[in-house]
């Protein structure tokens, strides 16, 4: 009986072991069948994307997760191609171009979308400086065209520049017309100022450190000889004993815009010994390019030249000039001996301003 039940024990403990070993393997086998149901969810994704040109059209394929692909057009024709196929349509017309696109395990997924053939495609490009706008339409299939500005104002140019009179936020529309269809395209900009020129120094201003000077001083004696009666200071400018020609200037270079119109102000106070009021001024303001930082002649954008002034009198003289194509200009201002008034023995300069 003993012999007996040490080989029931015995039996009992293989049978153990070949229970735990099927119980193993089970996992591992549903386990193994887990990975390979997470490794094929993904059903497959149709989409496409599609560029029009005149009756031409570009598809794009976007889906995922297929093999394979059937392109219907809607006008009768298909494609099986993959990447994507560039199809014409032989007339103008709305079109329901439809993808359907299929996996490995027989799923399957359709995408459509209406295309409108050959009908106004507006769109437009634009190129902001300062307050001037260019605009470049680049719609298709449109033979009139109606641009909103976002100002109050419009044009039917095909490519129109807008300059806008102030800074600010602008929303412009584009409709783009074929008979009796349009289509719409907008953009939403910001236009900028021109760069402020800021003159160092603008009073009292000679020595302070804006300026340049050749041989021109700071007068300190009346009040007179300032523009705002406080220290009596202004740059003294003559004819540096010159018997022709320049005499005194100063001159500093000032960042501006590039292509944009500026003001140059000043304010001149001449003084006669003798002679008649009523004759031509001796100060010459120019805007030139900058040549050596100034310090030599460059090509002159504008000259302002002074009038005759009555005797001891605060006079402003001012002008207008285009910056061209520079980032810089030079603004000189200087005694011409040629230009002075009978007797004239000096002349100051006060408030230099540009705007």
């Amino acid at each position: 009986m003993e012999i007996k039940k040490s080989k029931w024990i015995k039996n009992l403990r293989w049978s153990a072991v070949l229970l735990a070993f099927m119980v193993m393997f089970t996992a591992c086998d549903e386990e193994d069948y887990t990975y390979i149901l997470e490794e094929d969810s993904n059903p497959p994704s149709a989409a496409y994307s599609y560029v029009l040109d005149g009756l031409a059209v570009s598809f794009t394929n976007e889906s995922e997760d297929a093999i394979s692909y059937l392109w219907d057009f809607g006008d009768g024709s298909s494609s099986t191609d993959e990447t994507g196929v560039a199809h014409t349509y032989s007339t103008k017309g709305k079109f329901t171009a439809t993808l359907t696109v299929s996996d490995g395990n027989g799923v399957s997924d359709v995408y459509s979308e209406e295309i409108a053939v050959g009908f106004p495609l507006a769109s437009f490009t634009y190129v902001v400086d300062k307050k001037i706008v260019t605009f470049t339409n680049t719609s298709a299939n449109a033979s009139s065209y109606l641009w909103d500005f976002g100002d109050g104002n419009t044009s039917t140019e095909e490519n129109p520049t807008h300059t806008y009179a102030d800074v600010d936020e602008y929303t412009v529309t584009l409709t783009a017309i074929d008979g009796t269809d349009e289509n719409t395209a907008s953009a939403t900009f910001m236009t900028a100022a021109k760069l402020e020129a800021i003159i160092l120094d603008w009073d009292h201003n000679v020595n302070n450190g804006g300026w340049n000077t050749v041989h021109c001083s700071i007068a300190n004696s009346s009040d007179s000889y300032d523009l705002d009666d406080t220290d009596g200071k202004s740059s003294k400018l003559n004819d540096d004993d010159n018997a022709s020609g320049d005499g005194d200037h100063v001159y500093q270079v000032v960042a501006v815009s590039p292509g944009e119109d500026y003001n140059l102000s000043f304010w001149v106070y001449q003084k006669h010994v003798g002679g008649t009021d009523g004759e031509t001024g001796a100060i010459v303001g120019t805007i030139e390019t900058v040549v050596n930082g100034g310090a030599d002649r460059g090509v002159v954008l504008g000259t302002i030249s002074t009038t005759a002034t009555a005797n001891k009198i605060w006079n402003n003289f001012n002008g207008d000039f285009n910056t061209g194509a520079n980032s810089e200009v030079v603004i000189r201002l200087y005694y011409d001996y040629d230009l002075r008034a009978t007797g004239q023995v000096e002349a100051r300069v006060d408030y230099v301003e540009m705007n």
